[in-house]
């Protein structure tokens, strides 16, 4: 086993070539020669094919500067774009143009802090998935609304209170208490001889909106002997 033949070359091959130089000539690039630049070689302020790095940042090849961001500091200081600032100075692609503390930062992120942050659907506070709780939220559910009671019939102790609180002022109590404890509407009217739509107006439920009383208007529209009707 010998050595690649190219230019400045160690890799050691059983070939003439090494398979990068042997790829570089079948697609066109040629061979090495001595006015290239090769990796360890000075280029410009640092050293070809390496980024190197400091507590202040990253050295810029074409100033010598420190910067958080090499490709941004490039493009907006030297006009260089990113692709061709790597191959001017033998960066591969590799390696990132921004300094290790950037880097050392989004490795730290997990998949689920780097999505996008929304407000949590209860408190507001900011979270990071759409439609969902955030952590406080999961731990401390909101307390149950306590169920409505099943509705039940009219117990005969019940019918014979009702009948004795009628015309008092227990009356009003007593429907109330029998409405809370789910006790059917149709029941307690039957119990009073009254209607339906008796209890409705004067002992609504809690969670029912009372009804909106009709106008004089639609009465006489609604009345069958109107004269809308007779025509």
């Amino acid at each position: 086993m010998g050595t690649c033949k190219a230019y400045r070359c160690a890799t050691e091959t059983d070939e003439v070539l090494c398979r990068e130089h042997a790829k570089r000539l079948r697609s066109g690039g040629g061979l090495p020669t001595a006015a290239e630049t090769f990796p360890g070689d000075p280029s410009g302020h640092g050293i070809f094919g390496h980024l190197e790095q400091t507590e202040f940042g990253a050295i810029c090849h074409e100033c010598g500067h420190p910067v958080i961001s090499v490709a941004l500091h490039a493009y907006r200081t030297h006009g260089l774009s990113a692709a061709d600032y790597r191959r001017r100075h033998g960066i591969p692609r590799n390696i990132p143009l921004v300094a290790d503390q950037v880097t050392a930062n989004r490795a730290s992120d997990t998949p689920r802090a780097l999505r996008r942050r929304l407000p949590c659907r209860r408190c507001g506070a900011t979270y990071t998935v759409k439609g969902r709780l955030c952590d406080t939220c999961k731990q401390n559910p909101p307390p149950q609304a306590p169920k409505r009671p099943r509705r039940r019939a009219l117990t005969p102790d019940e019918e014979t209170a009702l009948r004795e609180a009628f015309g008092t002022d227990d009356l009003n109590a007593l429907i109330r208490d029998l409405q809370n404890a789910g006790a059917l509407s149709r029941d307690i009217t039957r119990a009073l001889g009254r209607s339906n739509s008796w209890i409705s107006r004067h002992h609504p439920r809690a969670n029912r909106k009372p009804r909106r009383p009709r106008s004089s208007s639609e009465t006489s529209e609604a009345s069958p002997g109107s004269d809308a009707d007779v025509a």
